[in-house]
């Protein structure tokens, strides 16, 4: 069968090309882009950023233990070319805590920021005398950096912990290796489009540069949930088939047959559902919305309806390897 071969590349193939939007980068939304329809609290940030040294509305909160070394580390930020301006801005009652203010020379919501934080870190804790306890930095910018870090290490984690969840509990429902392998594998590749080309339509269309952080995990867990389930759905059924007797291109009919109705309704309904979300103030919310639905609408009328199809057919009897269903069992 040549034709499923040929469906079942292009399919991928499609997939494959929008996946290479990601490539194209994103920047991290800062809080100006986070909303719509600017409150007034981001034209006031905009004010001041025009006005003053740009960190000024979102300063480095320094922390030092000591009055002594409070003297170093502030004369430290002072001559670094980072640092717009530095100040002691309060102390404990005691006087064992020293706060200090440090305004970046750079936009503090911006990656450039980001990427400075572990170079001034280590700058304040060498002045501090060494200690990595004795001298903190926190503030906004240094938030967004441990965060993004976090998430990353996070990420690491929890798309091959989802992945092998999933293909566990597929095999165990299949009674196979084969056909779930294809169905996370396919579910995979339908997360990456969405991903490129909603990251392409934000950029090119909706003129949104910057992207939140959490919009990848968010998407990867939302969209492997809901495309997994469609093809344990449409497998099942075909495997049912298989089962009965049939051939396993003919069952691969009759699955789709059985499914397409319920599958389609089912993707509609939330690919609306999540589609809701593009109509609130939030732009982080808004693109969750938009790639979620977009990637149930790919999942739905492509995966579904051509890619895994066209696979089962191509691989026959391969699919329910390494148990080959006798007919009639």
């Amino acid at each position: 069968h040549h034709q499923p071969r040929l469906v079942a590349l292009a399919s991928a193939g499609l997939l494959a090309l929008g996946a290479l939007g990601s490539l194209e980068g994103r920047e991290t939304l800062d809080f100006t882009e986070i909303f719509r329809d600017p409150p007034e609290s981001v034209r006031g940030q905009e004010v001041i950023r025009e006005k003053f040294p740009p960190g000024r509305v979102a300063p480095l909160d320094v922390v030092v233990r000591s009055g002594a070394a409070a003297d170093e580390v502030l004369a430290a930020l002072r001559a670094d070319d980072r640092i717009a301006e530095a100040n002691a801005s309060s102390q404990t009652d005691d006087q064992q805590l020293i706060s200090l203010e440090a305004s970046l020379n750079v936009d503090p919501f911006s990656e450039e920021a980001r990427e400075q934080i572990p170079g001034i870190r280590e700058l304040v804790k060498e002045a501090g005398g060494g200690d990595d306890s004795a001298v903190l930095v926190g503030g906004i910018t240094a938030q967004a950096y441990d965060t993004n870090r976090a998430l990353a290490s996070d990420a690491r984690l929890i798309v091959p912990l989802t992945l092998l969840v999933v293909l566990a509990i597929l095999v165990a429902l299949l009674r196979c290796v084969i056909a779930p392998l294809y169905a996370v594998a396919t579910v995979v590749l339908s997360f990456a489009f969405a991903l490129g080309a909603s990251s392409l339509v934000f950029t090119h269309v909706f003129g949104q540069p910057g992207s939140d952080p959490n919009l990848a995990t968010f998407a990867f867990i939302f969209l492997v949930a809901l495309g997994v389930d469609y093809n344990v759905f449409l497998l099942g059924r075909v495997r049912e088939h298989h089962r009965s007797g049939m051939a396993t291109p003919d069952a691969v009919v009759a699955g789709l047959a059985r499914t397409g109705g319920v599958i389609t309704s089912a993707g509609l309904i939330l690919a609306g559902t999540f589609a809701a979300l593009m109509a609130v103030e939030l732009e982080s919310l808004f693109q969750v919305g938009f790639t979620v639905a977009l990637g149930v609408l790919v999942d739905t009328f492509l995966v579904r309806t051509l890619l895994v199809p066209a696979l089962a057919v191509w691989l026959g009897d391969r699919s329910w390897w390494p148990r080959r269903p006798a007919p009639g069992a």
